[in-house]
């Protein structure tokens, strides 16, 4: 058994352990007066190291509570006496809620609260919560410090317009100083703010390969300069200086790009606060030139897209934009169409090209030669692929513009591969589905087509 007062353990024929007995008894308004009851309970007065029973140790305080609390917890600690075979614990042992006696209201249940001990769950929950959001809150302002560019002065009005895809933090070291710094460095010549070096990293001259500084756009009050091409860490960059000069907060990006004739996705998406200017460029990437055969860029060709900032509707879509090079006059690209035709229809070409070898979580893939000699911009994606007989998922969803080509991959994943036990791919069955980009209406889905290898 276990004692409903205190948690003290007891043997099975005893329902509460002596002391709590005697304390409820002494208080009690049949034996407030009785002197032999009384003196009992200050002799148990003793076994608490000389203190008066209080409410720590015994649920009340005699001198200021007038008697006995039950809405204090008990702990008579583990110096207190008990009979000879009783066995003794904490009252932090305490489990169950239960019920006791109280003589002072003719014998009615009054529930026994559970011991103070370990903080709640719901304690724990709320102090981990404030932490986080604590920590969420120094991160943010942390970030905001170190992006801030100097010079900046937020409270007279004046903002940086850092805005490219590759804007770098500002980090300041210990010498560094606001008071140092020329506001001149960081404006044209106009005054405006051309976040200068921000947009577009050093570029490697290339060898028999540049171009004259251009206007290439200027409607909507934004004028774009094409200023000269180079090599970056990890492309071709085509460097461009735009200067908004409209009344809105935009962003500039490249579509529909491709070089010497095959499609190459042209990374680009800086923000121009209304009034400023800023350096930034189109970079192809050089994996993709290398895919293609593309040992010199003679021709670029691509579409703005000028966005407003606030509310993302769409400003233009220029027409396209040709930007030729010095190789342009004398060098020809080779296209990949030599290998095994596979479907050539309605003004579409399709040439395998064999099997890319993947990693660990992308797996192989199967390689098209795709030509585009229609007048209208299309969409290729494939439906009921099948390897080795064995159905599976592959995706592939390239757009190729009116008269371009494109080396375009159906990429499958090498879990799937795992799953079904194919090691090599002996052979794929497909159909190829065809759509208009601009419009996405069906142009058609091909008969199953076999491939093998």
């Amino acid at each position: 058994m276990i004692c409903p007062r205190c948690g003290s353990m007891l043997p099975d024929n005893v329902s509460v352990c002596m002391n709590c007995q005697l304390n409820i008894s002494a208080f009690s308004p049949v034996n407030i007066n009785n002197p032999e009851i009384q003196q009992n309970a200050n002799n148990l007065n003793m076994y608490t190291n000389g203190n008066s029973l209080n409410q720590y140790e015994f649920g009340y305080n005699r001198s200021t509570m007038g008697g006995y609390n039950p809405d204090i917890p008990v702990n008579h600690g583990n110096n207190m006496n008990q009979p000879s075979g009783m066995s003794h614990g904490p009252a932090m042992e305490y489990k169950p809620e239960s019920t006791l006696f109280d003589n002072r209201s003719e014998m009615s249940n009054i529930p026994v609260d559970k011991p103070a001990g370990n903080m709640s769950k719901k304690v724990i929950v709320q102090i981990v919560v404030i932490a986080a959001v604590f920590i969420l809150i120094a991160g943010v302002i942390t970030a905001i410090v170190l992006r801030k560019k100097p010079g900046d002065d937020s409270s007279s009005g004046r903002s940086t317009s850092s805005t490219s895809e590759e804007s770098t933090a500002f980090i300041p070291d210990d010498d560094w100083n606001v008071d140092d710094w020329d506001v001149d460095d960081w404006t044209t010549e106009d005054g405006t703010d051309s976040a200068s070096g921000s947009g577009t990293p050093e570029l490697t001259p290339i060898e028999g390969v540049s171009i004259t500084s251009q206007v290439i756009y200027d409607e909507e009050g934004v004028r774009i300069t094409a200023t000269e091409i180079g090599e970056s860490w990890s492309g071709i960059d085509l460097a461009l200086h735009i200067e908004n000069n409209s009344n809105r907060d935009i962003m500039v990006q490249a579509k529909d790009s491709s070089v010497n004739g095959y499609m190459v996705y042209g990374l680009m998406s800086p923000d121009i606060e209304k009034g400023k200017s800023v350096n930034a460029s189109i970079r192809f990437d050089s994996d993709k030139l290398e895919e293609c055969d593309i040992e010199k860029i003679a021709v670029m060709e691509f579409r703005f897209h000028i966005i407003d900032l606030n509310t993302w509707d769409t400003i233009k879509d220029s027409d396209m934009i040709r930007v030729e090079t010095t190789a342009a006059a004398d060098y020809v690209q080779d296209y990949q169409n030599d290998g095994k035709v596979i479907f050539d229809s309605k003004g579409i070409k399709i040439v395998e090209m064999g099997i890319s070898v993947g990693d660990d979580i992308w797996g192989p893939s199967a390689v098209f030669y795709i030509e585009n000699t229609s007048d209208r911009n299309i969409g290729v994606q494939t439906r009921d692929v099948s390897v080795n007989g064995i159905k599976v998922d592959a995706i592939i969803s390239e757009e190729i513009v009116a008269g371009k080509k494109a080396v375009a991959h159906m990429q499958f994943m090498q879990d799937e591969f795992d799953e079904n036990g194919i090691e090599e791919i002996n052979d794929i069955e497909l159909c190829f589905h065809f759509f208009n980009w601009d419009s996405y209406e069906n142009i058609l889905t091909t008969e199953p087509i076999k491939i093998e290898y």
